[in-house]
């Protein structure tokens, strides 16, 4: 078990949205995942870093998932449905992602907009750090 901050999508990405909301929050909390409240939209083309390496194109949505490294690791069948999930590191300007102007939801390079699910905040039993 560690702490993974990651990415997920899907071709698929309106029925993953619906699959996690049909497993609902208790299924996550007992794996020990949680999601970010926004869904962040790449406003260019941007590449993973993994083997190989995959070009996600300008307007691909990703959920953004933290949690247990284990239940992150692998693209097995966890929620019955393909989907891809890259960890943070695996792009090379993950952290501009996150920086955004006071009050904005954008940058050059992403676009943060609200998802109405977001299961628990913080993954159950981390409240302290």
């Amino acid at each position: 078990m560690g702490y993974q901050e990651s990415l997920l999508t899907s071709n698929d990405f309106d029925g993953l949205c619906t699959r996690i909301r049909d497993l609902g929050p208790e299924y996550f909390d007992d794996n020990w995942i949680s999601f970010g409240n926004s869904i962040i939209t790449f406003k260019r083309d941007l590449t993973a870093r993994i083997k190989p390496p995959k070009i996600y194109p300008a307007g691909t949505r990703f959920l953004y998932v933290i949690g247990d490294r284990h239940w992150q690791r692998g693209n097995d069948d966890k929620i019955g449905i393909d989907y891809d999930l890259i960890f943070a590191e695996g792009f090379a300007n993950i952290d501009e992602f996150f920086k955004l102007p006071d009050g904005a939801f954008e940058n050059d390079f992403v676009l943060h907009s609200e998802w109405e699910w977001a299961g628990t905040s913080i993954p159950h039993g981390w409240e302290d750090g």
